[in-house]
């Protein structure tokens, strides 16, 4: 806890003009040219880097109108999953992914984004999407964070729509059918984990975080983390993370709120784990506070 109070005092001496012992919000983004993905460097545990990089964010907060363009009464659906050393469990997490999409009825795409996985991942991934013309398979050279295979994937989207999950099987993908047609009500569609199987102390550290968030930087939503999030396109160009950590969920739903987009939430099934192991871990707690409290302060 003095750490954390020693941080925030560092933080408050970094920037941020203050009034009353208070600090002023800045909700202004700054409006410039997009930087690709791998321009942006990704050094896990640096909260500095973070928040600078959240400032220096491309973003204009524009709510745009304009209806989404479909391929016939369908629209075109991109889904992206990210994976790191997934070599027990990729193939399948392929098979169901194409094989629910096919089942929904609409035209789609899905990209497997390997982040520098030292295991089989890439070879495993290639050889499930034999004869699956619609996966592709993208690979960083070096793993590079969460956050940045998630952005690798949305530029690589093609879809109208924009949806991701996580590659350890644990969400029933034909849970889109009810997420997607909240995309026609709001730019953001997001799921919250039903009967969650994880750990208990996962459990009960995902609560108190999401309380935290909720407190601290108003996103309203019920499980920021939920690895089941459908994008429209339109949107997601003003929302692209600049994390390379797990606080990727957070950043994007932050930019949602102060651009002014609404955000619709349903509930979704949850599974256990059934092959690999959980890329989260308690050391994740401290490394993601430390991204919080400069986060929170520079909004």
């Amino acid at each position: 806890m003095i750490e954390m109070l020693e941080m925030m005092e560092k933080f408050g001496k970094l920037g941020g003009s203050q009034e009353g012992g208070k600090k002023k919000p800045n909700l202004r983004m700054a409006n410039r040219s997009a930087k690709p993905a791998s321009s942006i460097p990704c050094r896990r545990g640096n909260a500095l880097d973070t928040m600078a990089r959240f400032r220096r964010s491309e973003t204009t907060c524009v709510q745009e109108d304009t209806p989404m363009r479909h391929t016939g009464d369908r629209p075109f659906l991109s889904l992206v999953i990210p994976a790191f050393n997934e070599e027990q469990g990729i193939a399948q997490a392929i098979t169901e992914a194409d094989d629910a999409l096919s089942g929904l009825g609409y035209d789609y795409e899905i990209l497997v984004v390997d982040d520098g996985s030292d295991d089989s991942t890439v070879a495993s991934a290639q050889a499930a999407a034999v004869g699956r013309p619609r996966v592709r398979v993208l690979r960083h050279e070096k793993n590079r964070g969460y956050g940045a295979a998630l952005r690798t994937g949305f530029e690589a989207a093609r879809g109208e729509l924009v949806a991701f999950t996580d590659a350890d099987c644990q969400f029933d993908l034909t849970d889109l059918r009810r997420l997607i047609p909240l995309t026609r009500q709001a730019p953001v569609a997001v799921g919250y984990r039903l009967d969650r199987k994880d750990p208990w102390r996962r459990r009960f550290l995902s609560a108190g975080y999401n309380l935290l968030i909720r407190l601290m930087l108003g996103t309203r939503v019920r499980d920021v983390d939920c690895a089941l999030k459908v994008f429209r396109r339109d949107a997601l160009q003003h929302l692209l993370p600049k994390s390379c950590n797990f606080f990727v969920n957070t950043e994007m739903l932050t930019r949602a709120r102060q651009c002014g987009m609404d955000v619709r939430q349903v509930g979704v099934s949850h599974r256990p784990r059934r092959s690999g192991q959980s890329k989260v871990s308690m050391g994740d707690v401290p490394r993601t506070l430390r991204t919080l409290l400069p986060f929170w302060w520079s909004q």
